[in-house]
């Protein structure tokens, strides 16, 4: 499913729990699940465990998933969990390392793998996924171009090739890593290099998403427009980004604007 490793390990914790409480019996037909079983399954899960918002999004993500599968078989026309639609979460601190730390990570790495894996991660700001699906064929380089896909929508987007990432980029390519019909990597494992840099650097313990976060936050503070920086992301518009890092854009955008009053 082109999935991160540490949410496939979710999934199938998940999946266990709902095979031992699924009080409907395994051998039920799929066509004869209700939506209104799930919803009692899920309530059951959210009280039994005192579960919050996120922790219930992932049943339901479980269940999105299982079933989305019953539907592509053909076991059925419709998704019985269709209805259970995701809980809306508090917004958490999420722990976002400077430009310079990032960096400092990346150098810090000790394998040569790691570095470029987490380079490209921070360089086009892209999440893990994104990056493990990369093949040779999506990159233009006559044009400038990346074709991207966000495992998120799975929508299909293209990115610039930023200038900070073309150095590497062409290094890539000039090793033969960018090559049509191959993966840019075959195997990515950021989490671990990132903790163990994090750990050798005395940093708190980032997550490989929060490399996407530094991309963003330094794009903004470059002064991209939103609806530019949303675009890359793979976002229809910028109200996303604007809601959640637009506290770094209000101040210099308001000083921008009162110097247009002489």
């Amino acid at each position: 499913m082109g999935l991160a490793a540490s949410t496939l390990e979710i999934r199938d914790r998940l999946l266990k729990v709902f095979e031992r409480t699924w009080k409907y019996g395994l051998g039920i037909r799929v066509s004869a699940v209700k939506s209104i079983m799930l919803k009692t399954w899920v309530a059951e899960r959210r009280q039994e465990q005192s579960l919050k918002a996120s922790g219930v999004n992932n049943y339901i993500r479980l269940l999105h998933g299982l079933f989305k599968i019953a539907v592509e078989t053909g076991a059925v026309a419709e998704s019985p969990a269709k209805a259970q639609s995701l809980l809306r979460e508090e917004s958490p601190e999420r722990l976002t390392p400077s430009w310079e730390q990032a960096q400092s990570i990346i150098a810090s790495a000790k394998l040569q793998h790691s570095k470029d894996v987490l380079s490209v991660m921070l360089l086009l700001g892209l999440g893990q996924a994104e990056v493990l699906n990369l093949y040779g064929e999506h990159f233009d380089f006559e044009k400038s171009k990346i074709l991207v896909r966000r495992q998120k929508t799975q929508r299909v987007f293209s990115i610039p090739m930023y200038p900070q990432a073309k150095p590497l980029l062409e290094r890539l390519k000039a090793a033969g890593r960018i090559v049509a019909g191959k993966p840019l990597f075959e195997s990515i494992s950021p989490r671990e290099a990132i903790a163990l840099a994090c750990k050798r650097l005395g940093y708190p313990p980032f997550s490989p998403r929060s490399f996407r976060r530094a991309f963003i936050i330094r794009a903004l503070e470059k002064g991209i427009d939103p609806r530019c920086v949303a675009a890359w992301q793979g976002h229809r518009d910028a109200t996303l980004v604007l809601r959640v890092y637009g506290h770094l854009i209000q101040p210099k955008h308001n000083e921008e604007m009162a110097q247009r009053l002489t």
